[in-house]
Protein backbone atom coordinates (compact mmCIF):
# COMPACT_ATOMS: atom_id res chain seq x y z
CA UNK A 1 0.00 0.00 0.00
CA UNK A 2 2.69 2.20 0.28
CA UNK A 3 3.72 2.55 -3.49
CA UNK A 4 -0.44 3.45 -3.48
CA UNK A 5 0.41 5.97 -1.18
CA UNK A 6 3.56 7.64 -2.93
CA UNK A 7 0.93 7.76 -6.16
CA UNK A 8 -1.78 8.95 -4.82
CA UNK A 9 0.20 12.02 -3.20
CA UNK A 10 1.43 12.57 -6.43
CA UNK A 11 -1.61 12.79 -8.05
CA UNK A 12 -2.79 15.76 -4.90
CA UNK A 13 0.16 17.58 -5.89
CA UNK A 14 -0.77 17.54 -9.60
CA UNK A 15 -4.41 17.78 -9.36
CA UNK A 16 -4.50 19.89 -6.27
CA UNK A 17 -7.44 17.78 -5.13
CA UNK A 18 -7.47 16.22 -1.34
CA UNK A 19 -7.59 12.33 -2.05
CA UNK A 20 -6.44 12.20 1.40
CA UNK A 21 -10.14 9.84 2.48
CA UNK A 22 -9.71 7.85 -0.91
CA UNK A 23 -6.47 6.91 0.66
CA UNK A 24 -7.29 6.16 4.17
CA UNK A 25 -10.69 4.15 2.84
CA UNK A 26 -8.64 2.29 0.11
CA UNK A 27 -6.17 0.91 2.51
CA UNK A 28 -9.09 0.39 5.79
CA UNK A 29 -11.09 -1.60 3.45
CA UNK A 30 -7.81 -3.72 2.11
CA UNK A 31 -7.23 -3.86 5.95
CA UNK A 32 -10.88 -5.20 6.67
CA UNK A 33 -10.24 -7.89 3.75
CA UNK A 34 -7.42 -9.29 5.18
CA UNK A 35 -8.72 -9.87 8.48
CA UNK A 36 -11.48 -12.08 7.44
CA UNK A 37 -14.80 -11.37 9.47
CA UNK A 38 -16.23 -14.56 8.94
CA UNK A 39 -12.86 -15.92 10.73
CA UNK A 40 -13.31 -13.80 13.35
CA UNK A 41 -16.77 -14.36 13.81
CA UNK A 42 -15.99 -18.11 13.74
CA UNK A 43 -13.36 -17.52 16.44
CA UNK A 44 -15.91 -15.87 18.59
CA UNK A 45 -17.95 -19.18 18.73
CA UNK A 46 -15.80 -21.62 19.69
CA UNK A 47 -15.09 -22.83 23.28
CA UNK A 48 -11.98 -25.04 23.31
CA UNK A 49 -12.98 -26.73 26.85
CA UNK A 50 -16.06 -27.83 24.97
CA UNK A 51 -14.34 -28.92 21.39
CA UNK A 52 -11.64 -30.37 23.59
CA UNK A 53 -14.34 -32.71 25.18
CA UNK A 54 -16.62 -33.22 22.13
CA UNK A 55 -13.79 -34.53 20.23
CA UNK A 56 -12.66 -36.90 23.13
CA UNK A 57 -16.42 -38.14 22.92
CA UNK A 58 -16.09 -38.47 18.84
CA UNK A 59 -12.98 -40.17 18.58
CA UNK A 60 -14.45 -42.90 21.06
CA UNK A 61 -17.25 -43.32 19.82
CA UNK A 62 -14.94 -43.98 16.31
CA UNK A 63 -12.12 -46.08 17.50
CA UNK A 64 -13.87 -47.90 20.75
CA UNK A 65 -14.89 -50.68 18.43
CA UNK A 66 -11.11 -51.87 18.36
CA UNK A 67 -11.43 -52.27 21.26
CA UNK A 68 -14.94 -54.00 21.60
CA UNK A 69 -14.73 -56.09 18.58
CA UNK A 70 -14.73 -59.69 20.03
CA UNK A 71 -18.15 -58.41 21.50
CA UNK A 72 -20.20 -58.22 17.89
CA UNK A 73 -23.29 -57.54 19.38
CA UNK A 74 -21.70 -54.31 21.01
CA UNK A 75 -23.29 -51.04 19.38
CA UNK A 76 -22.95 -47.53 20.29
CA UNK A 77 -26.37 -45.77 21.60
CA UNK A 78 -26.44 -42.24 21.03
CA UNK A 79 -28.17 -40.30 24.18
CA UNK A 80 -28.32 -36.24 23.76
CA UNK A 81 -29.85 -34.98 27.33
CA UNK A 82 -27.83 -31.64 27.31
CA UNK A 83 -24.52 -31.35 29.32
CA UNK A 84 -23.39 -33.17 32.34
CA UNK A 85 -24.85 -36.60 30.96
CA UNK A 86 -22.77 -39.88 29.98
CA UNK A 87 -20.57 -39.20 27.19
CA UNK A 88 -20.93 -42.94 25.77
CA UNK A 89 -23.20 -45.61 26.04
CA UNK A 90 -22.70 -48.79 24.52
CA UNK A 91 -25.29 -51.55 24.51
CA UNK A 92 -24.94 -55.18 23.73
CA UNK A 93 -27.99 -56.60 22.08
CA UNK A 94 -27.03 -60.20 21.89
CA UNK A 95 -27.82 -62.83 19.07
CA UNK A 96 -31.79 -62.00 19.27
CA UNK A 97 -31.07 -58.06 18.72
CA UNK A 98 -32.76 -57.42 22.32
CA UNK A 99 -30.67 -55.40 24.50
CA UNK A 100 -28.78 -57.37 27.39
CA UNK A 101 -25.62 -56.01 28.27
CA UNK A 102 -24.08 -52.02 28.97
CA UNK A 103 -20.99 -50.18 28.60
CA UNK A 104 -20.89 -46.54 30.56
CA UNK A 105 -17.99 -44.84 29.22
CA UNK A 106 -16.49 -41.33 30.12
CA UNK A 107 -13.69 -39.49 28.11
CA UNK A 108 -11.62 -36.72 28.91
CA UNK A 109 -8.96 -34.76 26.87
CA UNK A 110 -5.20 -34.24 27.57
CA UNK A 111 -4.70 -33.51 31.45
CA UNK A 112 -8.43 -33.38 32.52
CA UNK A 113 -9.45 -35.69 35.06
CA UNK A 114 -12.58 -37.09 36.36
CA UNK A 115 -14.39 -34.46 38.26
CA UNK A 116 -16.00 -34.67 41.89
CA UNK A 117 -19.84 -33.36 41.31
CA UNK A 118 -22.56 -33.68 43.69
CA UNK A 119 -23.33 -37.39 42.90
CA UNK A 120 -19.62 -38.34 43.68
CA UNK A 121 -17.07 -38.61 41.16
CA UNK A 122 -17.96 -39.50 37.46
CA UNK A 123 -17.96 -42.76 36.47
CA UNK A 124 -18.51 -43.88 40.54
CA UNK A 125 -21.74 -45.58 41.33
CA UNK A 126 -23.89 -43.13 42.59
CA UNK A 127 -23.01 -40.45 39.42
CA UNK A 128 -23.50 -43.31 36.76
CA UNK A 129 -26.92 -44.42 38.51
CA UNK A 130 -28.63 -41.04 38.90
CA UNK A 131 -27.78 -40.70 35.00
CA UNK A 132 -28.95 -43.93 34.19
CA UNK A 133 -31.87 -43.43 36.26
CA UNK A 134 -32.59 -39.83 34.19
CA UNK A 135 -32.14 -41.64 30.52
CA UNK A 136 -34.22 -44.54 32.05
CA UNK A 137 -37.11 -41.84 32.66
CA UNK A 138 -36.90 -40.27 29.47
CA UNK A 139 -37.11 -43.76 27.38
CA UNK A 140 -39.64 -44.45 29.44
CA UNK A 141 -41.29 -41.58 28.39
CA UNK A 142 -41.03 -42.16 24.79
CA UNK A 143 -43.10 -45.21 25.72
CA UNK A 144 -45.99 -43.76 27.23
CA UNK A 145 -46.17 -40.83 24.23
CA UNK A 146 -46.63 -43.57 21.78
CA UNK A 147 -48.67 -45.67 23.93
CA UNK A 148 -51.04 -42.50 24.49
CA UNK A 149 -51.12 -41.84 20.69
CA UNK A 150 -49.11 -38.34 21.29
CA UNK A 151 -46.32 -39.05 19.24
CA UNK A 152 -45.74 -36.93 16.23
CA UNK A 153 -43.69 -38.44 12.91
CA UNK A 154 -41.42 -35.15 12.02
CA UNK A 155 -38.06 -35.22 10.06
CA UNK A 156 -35.67 -33.72 12.80
CA UNK A 157 -33.62 -30.72 11.83
CA UNK A 158 -30.14 -30.65 11.20
CA UNK A 159 -29.10 -27.13 13.22
CA UNK A 160 -29.98 -26.16 16.77
CA UNK A 161 -29.13 -27.38 20.05
CA UNK A 162 -31.27 -30.99 19.71
CA UNK A 163 -32.18 -33.57 22.58
CA UNK A 164 -31.74 -36.99 20.96
CA UNK A 165 -32.45 -40.53 21.93
CA UNK A 166 -31.26 -43.46 19.14
CA UNK A 167 -31.86 -47.19 19.71
CA UNK A 168 -31.05 -50.15 17.39
CA UNK A 169 -34.16 -52.54 16.03
CA UNK A 170 -33.93 -56.19 16.14
CA UNK A 171 -33.88 -55.90 12.13
CA UNK A 172 -30.68 -53.72 12.39
CA UNK A 173 -32.63 -50.42 11.70
CA UNK A 174 -32.16 -46.98 13.72
CA UNK A 175 -35.30 -46.05 15.65
CA UNK A 176 -34.66 -42.02 16.47
CA UNK A 177 -36.41 -39.85 18.73
CA UNK A 178 -35.70 -35.86 19.18
CA UNK A 179 -36.77 -32.68 21.05
CA UNK A 180 -35.57 -28.93 20.69
CA UNK A 181 -36.25 -27.85 24.08
CA UNK A 182 -35.90 -30.68 27.34
CA UNK A 183 -39.83 -29.45 28.31
CA UNK A 184 -40.82 -30.40 24.98
CA UNK A 185 -42.66 -33.77 23.94
CA UNK A 186 -40.39 -36.55 21.63
CA UNK A 187 -41.23 -36.82 18.38
CA UNK A 188 -40.36 -39.98 16.30
CA UNK A 189 -37.75 -39.22 12.86
CA UNK A 190 -38.56 -42.68 11.28
CA UNK A 191 -41.64 -43.79 9.41
CA UNK A 192 -44.92 -44.36 11.29
CA UNK A 193 -45.37 -48.06 10.78
CA UNK A 194 -41.68 -48.52 12.83
CA UNK A 195 -43.44 -47.18 15.87
CA UNK A 196 -45.07 -50.22 17.14
CA UNK A 197 -41.54 -52.10 17.02
CA UNK A 198 -39.52 -48.98 18.11
CA UNK A 199 -42.17 -48.76 21.63
CA UNK A 200 -41.53 -52.33 22.24
CA UNK A 201 -36.90 -51.72 21.58
CA UNK A 202 -37.53 -48.36 24.34
CA UNK A 203 -39.32 -50.58 26.87
CA UNK A 204 -36.69 -52.76 27.10
CA UNK A 205 -33.78 -50.16 27.22
CA UNK A 206 -35.70 -48.40 29.61
CA UNK A 207 -35.67 -51.72 31.90
CA UNK A 208 -31.98 -52.07 31.20
CA UNK A 209 -31.22 -48.82 32.51
CA UNK A 210 -33.80 -48.74 35.51
CA UNK A 211 -32.20 -52.76 36.25
CA UNK A 212 -28.10 -50.99 35.71
CA UNK A 213 -28.89 -48.12 38.02
CA UNK A 214 -30.95 -50.13 40.90
CA UNK A 215 -27.74 -52.12 40.92
CA UNK A 216 -29.71 -55.22 39.59
CA UNK A 217 -27.86 -55.64 36.07
CA UNK A 218 -23.99 -55.51 36.19
CA UNK A 219 -22.22 -53.50 33.57
CA UNK A 220 -18.74 -52.10 32.56
CA UNK A 221 -17.48 -49.08 32.86
CA UNK A 222 -14.14 -47.08 31.19
CA UNK A 223 -12.53 -44.29 30.83
CA UNK A 224 -11.31 -43.12 27.81
CA UNK A 225 -8.31 -40.51 27.71
CA UNK A 226 -7.35 -38.82 24.79
CA UNK A 227 -4.71 -36.02 23.82
CA UNK A 228 -2.86 -34.35 20.68
CA UNK A 229 0.58 -33.60 21.42
CA UNK A 230 2.47 -31.80 18.32
CA UNK A 231 2.06 -34.80 16.11
CA UNK A 232 1.60 -37.47 17.95
CA UNK A 233 -2.40 -38.55 18.92
CA UNK A 234 -2.35 -40.87 21.91
CA UNK A 235 -5.24 -42.43 24.06
CA UNK A 236 -5.73 -44.63 26.59
CA UNK A 237 -8.66 -46.78 27.85
CA UNK A 238 -9.05 -47.52 31.43
CA UNK A 239 -10.83 -50.06 33.53
CA UNK A 240 -13.41 -48.00 35.60
CA UNK A 241 -15.01 -50.42 37.33
CA UNK A 242 -13.22 -49.80 41.03
CA UNK A 243 -13.25 -46.03 40.77
CA UNK A 244 -15.34 -45.63 44.00
CA UNK A 245 -12.48 -48.03 45.70
CA UNK A 246 -9.52 -46.14 44.82
CA UNK A 247 -11.00 -42.36 43.78
CA UNK A 248 -8.55 -41.90 41.23
CA UNK A 249 -8.57 -42.57 37.53
CA UNK A 250 -4.47 -42.84 38.41
CA UNK A 251 -5.15 -45.93 40.25
CA UNK A 252 -7.39 -47.41 37.76
CA UNK A 253 -6.04 -50.50 35.33
CA UNK A 254 -5.04 -49.43 31.80
CA UNK A 255 -6.58 -51.68 29.34
CA UNK A 256 -5.23 -50.71 25.82
CA UNK A 257 -3.01 -47.72 24.86
CA UNK A 258 -3.19 -45.97 21.05
CA UNK A 259 -0.55 -44.09 19.99
CA UNK A 260 -0.12 -42.85 16.49
CA UNK A 261 1.79 -39.83 14.10
CA UNK A 262 -0.27 -37.38 12.55
CA UNK A 263 0.84 -38.24 8.64
CA UNK A 264 -1.15 -39.08 5.99
CA UNK A 265 -4.59 -40.80 6.70
CA UNK A 266 -3.87 -40.77 10.27
CA UNK A 267 -3.94 -36.64 10.00
CA UNK A 268 -6.85 -36.86 7.77
CA UNK A 269 -9.19 -38.88 10.03
CA UNK A 270 -8.18 -36.99 13.17
CA UNK A 271 -8.85 -33.53 11.12
CA UNK A 272 -11.95 -34.79 10.32
CA UNK A 273 -12.90 -35.29 13.74
CA UNK A 274 -12.09 -32.15 14.67
CA UNK A 275 -13.83 -30.06 11.64
CA UNK A 276 -16.99 -32.06 12.85
CA UNK A 277 -17.05 -31.00 16.57
CA UNK A 278 -15.98 -27.13 15.11
CA UNK A 279 -19.16 -27.28 12.94
CA UNK A 280 -21.12 -28.56 15.62
CA UNK A 281 -19.96 -25.68 17.88
CA UNK A 282 -21.12 -23.26 14.95
CA UNK A 283 -24.38 -25.23 13.75
CA UNK A 284 -25.28 -24.14 17.61
CA UNK A 285 -23.90 -20.44 17.67
CA UNK A 286 -25.03 -19.32 13.80
CA UNK A 287 -28.15 -21.54 13.84
CA UNK A 288 -29.41 -19.58 10.64
CA UNK A 289 -26.28 -20.45 8.74
CA UNK A 290 -27.10 -23.59 5.86
CA UNK A 291 -25.17 -26.38 6.89
CA UNK A 292 -22.97 -26.14 3.61
CA UNK A 293 -21.36 -23.21 4.65
CA UNK A 294 -20.94 -24.02 8.40
CA UNK A 295 -18.79 -27.58 7.43
CA UNK A 296 -16.59 -24.60 4.44
CA UNK A 297 -15.90 -22.56 7.33
CA UNK A 298 -15.28 -25.14 9.61
CA UNK A 299 -12.44 -26.71 6.93
CA UNK A 300 -10.93 -23.54 6.65
CA UNK A 301 -11.02 -22.59 10.24
CA UNK A 302 -9.04 -26.20 10.96
CA UNK A 303 -6.70 -25.92 8.36
CA UNK A 304 -5.51 -22.08 9.20
CA UNK A 305 -3.85 -23.61 12.41
CA UNK A 306 -0.80 -24.71 12.30
CA UNK A 307 -1.18 -28.18 14.19
CA UNK A 308 -4.68 -29.92 14.99
CA UNK A 309 -3.16 -28.93 18.89
CA UNK A 310 -3.82 -25.53 18.29
CA UNK A 311 -7.07 -25.66 16.07
CA UNK A 312 -8.02 -27.36 19.49
CA UNK A 313 -6.90 -25.06 21.60
CA UNK A 314 -7.94 -22.06 20.29
CA UNK A 315 -9.18 -19.86 22.58
CA UNK A 316 -12.84 -18.02 22.24
CA UNK A 317 -12.19 -14.52 21.29
CA UNK A 318 -15.06 -11.74 21.78
CA UNK A 319 -16.15 -10.19 18.19
CA UNK A 320 -16.76 -7.44 19.61
CA UNK A 321 -13.10 -7.42 21.08
CA UNK A 322 -11.69 -8.66 17.99
CA UNK A 323 -13.20 -5.56 15.85
CA UNK A 324 -12.29 -3.18 18.55
CA UNK A 325 -8.37 -4.47 18.41
CA UNK A 326 -8.40 -3.66 15.15
CA UNK A 327 -10.24 -0.95 14.90
CA UNK A 328 -7.49 0.96 17.28
CA UNK A 329 -4.54 -0.51 15.24
CA UNK A 330 -6.07 0.68 11.89
CA UNK A 331 -7.37 4.17 13.22
CA UNK A 332 -3.92 4.62 14.70
CA UNK A 333 -2.41 4.03 11.07
CA UNK A 334 -4.64 6.28 9.85
CA UNK A 335 -3.44 9.21 11.95
CA UNK A 336 -0.04 8.24 11.58
CA UNK A 337 -0.64 7.81 7.39
CA UNK A 338 -2.65 11.32 8.03
CA UNK A 339 0.07 13.16 9.97
CA UNK A 340 2.37 12.24 7.59
CA UNK A 341 0.71 13.57 3.87
CA UNK A 342 -0.67 16.24 5.28
CA UNK A 343 2.37 17.61 7.17
CA UNK A 344 4.76 17.13 4.17
CA UNK A 345 2.17 18.72 2.40
CA UNK A 346 2.02 22.24 4.57
CA UNK A 347 5.55 22.33 4.67
CA UNK A 348 6.08 22.32 0.86
CA UNK A 349 3.06 24.72 -0.15
CA UNK A 350 3.74 26.97 3.42
CA UNK A 351 7.28 26.29 4.45
CA UNK A 352 5.53 25.69 7.47
CA UNK A 353 3.63 23.18 9.85
CA UNK A 354 0.09 24.35 11.51
CA UNK A 355 0.45 21.67 14.50
CA UNK A 356 -3.23 22.53 15.56
CA UNK A 357 -4.76 21.65 11.96
CA UNK A 358 -2.38 18.47 11.99
CA UNK A 359 -3.74 17.18 15.40
CA UNK A 360 -6.91 18.09 14.45
CA UNK A 361 -6.64 16.46 11.29
CA UNK A 362 -5.33 12.96 12.66
CA UNK A 363 -7.33 12.58 15.29
CA UNK A 364 -9.96 13.11 12.87
CA UNK A 365 -8.64 10.48 10.86
CA UNK A 366 -8.00 7.84 13.95
CA UNK A 367 -12.03 8.45 14.42
CA UNK A 368 -12.46 7.26 10.72
CA UNK A 369 -10.43 4.37 10.50
CA UNK A 370 -10.91 3.34 13.99
CA UNK A 371 -15.08 3.14 13.06
CA UNK A 372 -14.64 2.12 9.16
CA UNK A 373 -12.72 -0.85 10.75
CA UNK A 374 -15.59 -1.73 13.29
CA UNK A 375 -18.27 -0.93 11.02
CA UNK A 376 -16.96 -3.33 8.57
CA UNK A 377 -16.87 -5.63 10.78
CA UNK A 378 -20.20 -5.45 12.33
CA UNK A 379 -22.13 -5.33 8.70
CA UNK A 380 -20.08 -8.50 7.72
CA UNK A 381 -21.39 -10.20 10.73
CA UNK A 382 -24.98 -9.32 9.56
CA UNK A 383 -24.54 -10.30 6.09
CA UNK A 384 -23.28 -13.80 6.93
CA UNK A 385 -26.05 -14.36 9.82
CA UNK A 386 -28.76 -13.12 7.05
CA UNK A 387 -30.20 -15.85 4.83
CA UNK A 388 -30.82 -13.34 2.15
CA UNK A 389 -27.39 -13.31 1.12
CA UNK A 390 -27.08 -17.03 0.05
CA UNK A 391 -29.06 -16.37 -3.79
CA UNK A 392 -26.40 -13.43 -4.38
CA UNK A 393 -23.62 -15.26 -3.33
CA UNK A 394 -23.53 -18.98 -3.62
CA UNK A 395 -22.24 -19.30 -7.47
CA UNK A 396 -19.18 -17.55 -6.30
CA UNK A 397 -18.63 -19.31 -3.13
CA UNK A 398 -18.79 -22.52 -5.47
CA UNK A 399 -15.51 -21.04 -6.85
CA UNK A 400 -14.23 -19.19 -4.40
CA UNK A 401 -13.73 -22.12 -1.64
CA UNK A 402 -15.45 -20.13 1.47
CA UNK A 403 -18.84 -20.36 2.56
CA UNK A 404 -21.44 -18.39 0.21
CA UNK A 405 -22.31 -15.54 3.19
CA UNK A 406 -18.02 -15.01 3.95
CA UNK A 407 -17.17 -14.16 0.26
CA UNK A 408 -20.21 -11.91 -0.27
CA UNK A 409 -19.72 -10.24 3.77
CA UNK A 410 -16.31 -10.08 3.06
CA UNK A 411 -16.39 -8.02 0.19
CA UNK A 412 -19.48 -5.80 0.90
CA UNK A 413 -17.67 -5.43 4.65
CA UNK A 414 -14.32 -4.09 2.98
CA UNK A 415 -16.37 -1.37 0.75
CA UNK A 416 -18.71 -0.42 3.36
CA UNK A 417 -16.09 -0.31 6.01
CA UNK A 418 -13.88 1.97 3.15
CA UNK A 419 -16.55 4.23 2.81
CA UNK A 420 -17.31 4.74 6.09
CA UNK A 421 -13.64 6.23 6.28
CA UNK A 422 -14.40 8.16 3.23
CA UNK A 423 -17.65 10.07 4.49
CA UNK A 424 -15.94 10.66 7.70
CA UNK A 425 -13.07 12.09 6.50
CA UNK A 426 -14.58 14.08 3.94
CA UNK A 427 -17.25 15.83 6.09
CA UNK A 428 -15.48 15.65 8.81
CA UNK A 429 -12.93 18.07 7.38
CA UNK A 430 -15.96 20.25 6.68
CA UNK A 431 -17.37 20.19 9.93
CA UNK A 432 -13.77 21.40 11.25
CA UNK A 433 -14.05 24.10 8.75
CA UNK A 434 -10.97 23.00 6.83
CA UNK A 435 -13.28 22.58 3.42
CA UNK A 436 -16.58 23.80 2.09
CA UNK A 437 -19.61 21.24 1.39
CA UNK A 438 -18.58 21.15 -2.32
CA UNK A 439 -15.40 20.20 -1.48
CA UNK A 440 -16.50 17.41 0.93
CA UNK A 441 -19.03 15.84 -1.75
CA UNK A 442 -16.11 16.07 -4.27
CA UNK A 443 -13.98 13.99 -2.01
CA UNK A 444 -16.42 11.43 -1.00
CA UNK A 445 -16.87 10.78 -4.18
CA UNK A 446 -12.81 10.56 -5.20
CA UNK A 447 -12.89 8.61 -1.91
CA UNK A 448 -15.65 5.98 -3.39
CA UNK A 449 -14.59 5.81 -7.15
CA UNK A 450 -10.70 4.43 -5.69
CA UNK A 451 -12.44 1.84 -3.60
CA UNK A 452 -14.87 0.58 -6.48
CA UNK A 453 -12.41 0.38 -8.61
CA UNK A 454 -9.68 -1.58 -5.85
CA UNK A 455 -12.69 -4.00 -6.03
CA UNK A 456 -13.34 -4.34 -8.97
CA UNK A 457 -9.46 -4.75 -10.11
CA UNK A 458 -8.91 -7.74 -6.99
CA UNK A 459 -12.27 -9.04 -8.64
CA UNK A 460 -11.46 -8.86 -12.25
CA UNK A 461 -7.67 -10.29 -11.89
CA UNK A 462 -9.47 -13.23 -9.80
CA UNK A 463 -12.15 -13.98 -12.66
CA UNK A 464 -9.74 -13.76 -15.02
CA UNK A 465 -7.83 -16.73 -13.48
CA UNK A 466 -10.75 -18.55 -12.85
CA UNK A 467 -11.44 -18.19 -16.60
CA UNK A 468 -8.31 -18.70 -18.84
CA UNK A 469 -5.82 -20.20 -16.24
CA UNK A 470 -4.37 -23.27 -15.65
CA UNK A 471 -3.21 -25.64 -12.65
CA UNK A 472 0.22 -27.30 -11.96
CA UNK A 473 -1.52 -30.70 -12.88
CA UNK A 474 -2.60 -29.03 -16.37
CA UNK A 475 -6.09 -29.04 -15.53
CA UNK A 476 -8.14 -26.20 -16.61
CA UNK A 477 -9.11 -23.94 -13.41
CA UNK A 478 -12.29 -23.45 -14.50
CA UNK A 479 -12.93 -27.58 -13.85
CA UNK A 480 -11.82 -27.10 -10.91
CA UNK A 481 -13.58 -25.81 -7.45
CA UNK A 482 -13.69 -25.26 -3.66
CA UNK A 483 -9.68 -24.44 -1.76
CA UNK A 484 -7.84 -26.41 -4.96
CA UNK A 485 -9.78 -23.79 -7.49
CA UNK A 486 -8.68 -20.67 -5.37
CA UNK A 487 -4.73 -22.20 -4.71
CA UNK A 488 -4.34 -23.10 -8.53
CA UNK A 489 -5.78 -18.97 -10.03
CA UNK A 490 -3.35 -17.29 -7.56
CA UNK A 491 -0.59 -19.81 -8.35
CA UNK A 492 -1.20 -19.12 -11.78
CA UNK A 493 -1.29 -15.25 -11.41
CA UNK A 494 1.98 -15.67 -9.66
CA UNK A 495 3.85 -17.32 -12.66
CA UNK A 496 3.18 -20.65 -11.69
CA UNK A 497 3.80 -23.29 -8.88
CA UNK A 498 6.94 -23.10 -7.31
CA UNK A 499 7.56 -26.98 -8.44
CA UNK A 500 7.35 -25.45 -12.19
CA UNK A 501 9.67 -22.27 -10.91
CA UNK A 502 6.59 -19.42 -10.56
CA UNK A 503 6.12 -17.38 -7.98
CA UNK A 504 3.75 -19.68 -6.60
CA UNK A 505 0.81 -18.80 -4.43
CA UNK A 506 2.44 -15.75 -2.62
CA UNK A 507 3.20 -14.11 -6.02
CA UNK A 508 0.15 -15.05 -6.61
CA UNK A 509 -1.61 -13.30 -3.69
CA UNK A 510 1.19 -10.62 -4.10
CA UNK A 511 -0.37 -10.17 -7.80
CA UNK A 512 -3.70 -9.87 -6.83
CA UNK A 513 -3.13 -7.25 -3.66
CA UNK A 514 -0.76 -4.81 -6.15
CA UNK A 515 -3.36 -5.21 -9.12
CA UNK A 516 -6.45 -4.37 -6.24
CA UNK A 517 -3.78 -1.20 -5.45
CA UNK A 518 -3.32 -0.21 -9.13
CA UNK A 519 -7.28 -0.21 -10.06
CA UNK A 520 -7.68 1.61 -6.87
CA UNK A 521 -5.71 4.32 -7.69
CA UNK A 522 -6.71 4.36 -11.64
CA UNK A 523 -10.34 4.55 -10.51
CA UNK A 524 -8.90 7.46 -8.17
CA UNK A 525 -7.61 9.11 -10.84
CA UNK A 526 -9.99 9.17 -13.05
CA UNK A 527 -12.96 10.99 -10.56
CA UNK A 528 -9.83 13.88 -9.94
CA UNK A 529 -9.37 14.16 -13.87
CA UNK A 530 -13.53 14.02 -14.33
CA UNK A 531 -13.83 16.93 -11.64
CA UNK A 532 -10.97 18.90 -13.14
CA UNK A 533 -12.44 18.31 -16.40
CA UNK A 534 -15.92 19.93 -15.28
CA UNK A 535 -14.24 22.63 -13.34
CA UNK A 536 -12.51 23.78 -16.64
CA UNK A 537 -15.38 23.50 -17.94
CA UNK A 538 -17.59 25.30 -15.33
CA UNK A 539 -14.62 28.42 -15.45
CA UNK A 540 -15.18 28.69 -19.11
CA UNK A 541 -18.83 28.88 -19.10
CA UNK A 542 -18.79 31.43 -16.30
CA UNK A 543 -15.95 33.21 -18.11
CA UNK A 544 -18.53 33.59 -21.29
CA UNK A 545 -20.99 34.55 -19.17
CA UNK A 546 -18.67 37.46 -17.54
CA UNK A 547 -17.98 39.14 -20.93
CA UNK A 548 -21.34 38.66 -22.13
CA UNK A 549 -22.42 40.75 -18.90
CA UNK A 550 -19.71 43.09 -19.77
CA UNK A 551 -20.35 43.66 -23.70
CA UNK A 552 -23.98 43.89 -22.73
CA UNK A 553 -23.02 46.92 -20.20
CA UNK A 554 -20.50 48.59 -22.71
CA UNK A 555 -23.10 48.50 -25.27
CA UNK A 556 -26.15 50.22 -22.73
CA UNK A 557 -24.01 52.88 -21.44
CA UNK A 558 -22.81 53.59 -25.20
CA UNK A 559 -26.09 53.82 -26.82
CA UNK A 560 -27.61 55.41 -24.28
CA UNK A 561 -31.21 54.39 -26.10
CA UNK A 562 -33.18 51.82 -24.03
CA UNK A 563 -35.23 50.87 -26.77
CA UNK A 564 -32.01 49.85 -28.65
CA UNK A 565 -31.00 48.39 -25.40
CA UNK A 566 -33.89 46.45 -25.18
CA UNK A 567 -33.40 44.90 -28.76
CA UNK A 568 -30.17 43.55 -28.17
CA UNK A 569 -31.07 42.05 -25.38
CA UNK A 570 -34.16 40.22 -26.71
CA UNK A 571 -31.90 39.51 -29.57
CA UNK A 572 -29.31 37.93 -27.40
CA UNK A 573 -31.98 36.03 -25.45
CA UNK A 574 -33.41 34.11 -28.54
CA UNK A 575 -29.25 33.27 -29.65
CA UNK A 576 -29.02 31.90 -25.86
CA UNK A 577 -32.39 30.01 -26.77
CA UNK A 578 -31.00 28.67 -30.25
CA UNK A 579 -28.03 27.41 -28.67
CA UNK A 580 -29.33 25.48 -25.71
CA UNK A 581 -31.73 23.94 -27.90
CA UNK A 582 -28.87 22.77 -30.08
Amino acid sequence: MSIGGVCAVLSFCICQADITPSIAGISTAGAISISRPDMALLRSSIYAPHLKGAFGESHMHTYIARLLKEQSGVRHVPVSLGRQGIDGLYVNYGASGEPAGLIVSEAKYGASSLGMTKDGIQLGKPWTSARLLKISSQYEKIVNQISNSKMSVVKMPQVGNIHRLQVQLPDGKAAVFWKNAAEADWKFAGKQELLGEAKSQFRKMASLFDKAARGEVAYQRYLYQVKVEGNIFSAVVKNADLIDAVGSESSLKTITKISMPLFDSNLVKIRSIVESEVASQLQNKLPSMPLKDIEVSSKEFVRQAKSIQEAMSAERQSFFAQSIRGGVMIGLAQAFLDVGINGGLDYYFNQKIDSEKIAKKAALAFLAGGSGYIAGQYAAKSMIQSRIMDQFARPGSALMGTSARALAANSGASALGGGVVVAVLSYGQFLLGYSDIGTAHRSAAIGMAGIGGGALGAAGLMGAAFVFGTAGSGAAVSTLSGAAATNAALAWLGGGTLAAGGGGMAMGTIVVTGGAAVFAIAGTAIAVYAFSYLDKEDEKQKTIQTLGYLMDTDKYFRMGSSEEFNSIIKLKNVKRTEALIK
